[in-house]
Parts: C-alpha cells; sequence; structure tokens
C-alpha cells in the first residue's frame, strides 16, 4: 500500500495486474498490460451507487506507455521475489559453468594444484563476465534496468528472502 504524505492518494496493489486507486474526489481500478513494446495501464473509475447516479458501467480510460517509475511502483512483491529467484539462479549458473572450466575445488573433476593461482583468477573473470551476461539476460526479459535489480537485491537482502 502506497498512501502519499499529504493523504489525498491512495494506492493498494492488488497483485501483479492490478490497483486501487483512491484520490480525493473519486478512485479508479488500474490494470496493467504487460504486453510488449508498449505496456499500458488501463484506469477504470469507481463510482458509488446513490439515488441519484446511473447504474451504466463506467467507460475505462486507457494510458499508455507508462514511466519507468510507474512500472516499478506496480510491481508486487511476489513479482519482485520471482525475479530475485530468477537473477540468483542465473548467476549460480556462470558459478558453475566457470568452475567446470577452471575447477578451484579439489572434489571437482579435472582439479589440478598445477598452475591453481593462474586457474582461480581465470575462474574468477568467467565468472564474472557468466554472471553478468546472464543477470542482463533476465533484467532484459523483464525490462528491469541495473538499477531495479539492485532495490530488488537490497530489499531481498533486508527482508531475508530465501535463496533458490
Amino acid at each position: 500500500m502506497f498512501k502519499s504524505s499529504n493523504n489525498k492518494v491512495l494506492l493498494l496493489l492488488l497483485g501483479f495486474s492490478a490497483a486501487l486507486v483512491v484520490v480525493v474526489g473519486g478512485a479508479w481500478l488500474l490494470g496493467v498490460g504487460h504486453d510488449a513494446p508498449s505496456p499500458s495501464v488501463t484506469a477504470t473509475p469507481i463510482s458509488m451507487p446513490t439515488a441519484s447516479t446511473s447504474t451504466a458501467s463506467p467507460t475505462p480510460t486507457v494510458i499508455t506507455t507508462p514511466t519507468r517509475e510507474d512500472q516499478g511502483a506496480l510491481r508486487s512483491e511476489a513479482y519482485k521475489r520471482m525475479v530475485f529467484q530468477e537473477v540468483v539462479r542465473a548467476e549460480d549458473r556462470g558459478v558453475r559453468e566457470a568452475e567446470s572450466k577452471y575447477p578451484t575445488s579439489s572434489n571437482t573433476p579435472g582439479f589440478s594444484y598445477n598452475n591453481i593461482s593462474q586457474t582461480v583468477n581465470r575462474n574468477a573473470n568467467l565468472t564474472r563476465r557468466l554472471q553478468d551476461k546472464y543477470r542482463n539476460q533476465v533484467l532484459r526479459k523483464y525490462g528491469l534496468s541495473p538499477q531495479e535489480w539492485t532495490a530488488i537485491g537490497v530489499e531481498a537482502l533486508e527482508n531475508n528472502w530465501p535463496m533458490p
């Protein structure tokens, strides 16, 4: 739930695709369309029936291409947890692939103490490159910026979200 500092706007997230916005003087039900390349938000006015109001359904207003800030505000915790889990799995994939190419653990097949320092450096460099590559693939998939991912990661750590 988001409440403005002047208590004139209330935003209730109803899930990944809907939200209720209450503003002094009116209320709207928002439906979020996640279709690329132009996401949209549909705002349907909500009116309380009275003796003097019509029972006809209000006409939805479509607001196209919300700003990145609007999209971020409508993301639920469940959505962010899903992204977090997928990014962590992608980064783990990078670690596994680097370890299979440049083994640094004596439990890994192909491990050798010969040139261990060079192997560790190669492993670390490849791990970084692969983690960046796979993380960025997930971020592109969900249309997230690195800053948004950082905010999700911080939220995950602060709230002790489980690792996959």
